[in-house]
């Protein structure tokens, strides 16, 4: 009996956050689903910036990287 494998399923996604001055910072979001799932993430941005692990202040662009 042959058997074949799947590709694992990513389990996490990078997403690009975008600054109104111009700065860009990366975060990794695990467990994220498929891309219908990413308007989740700006809740998650700011979730982030208040336990300090991503940059303050005012986001304007997020864009799924990876």
């Amino acid at each position: 009996m042959m058997r074949t494998f799947r590709k694992p399923v990513a389990r996490s996604v990078m997403f690009q956050i975008g600054y109104e001055d111009g700065r860009t910072a990366y975060l990794w979001v695990d467990g994220h689903g498929k891309s219908d799932e990413d308007h989740l993430v700006g809740g998650i941005a700011k979730q982030q910036q208040e336990k300090g692990l991503i940059p303050p202040g005012n986001v304007t662009t997020i864009r799924r990287v990876r």
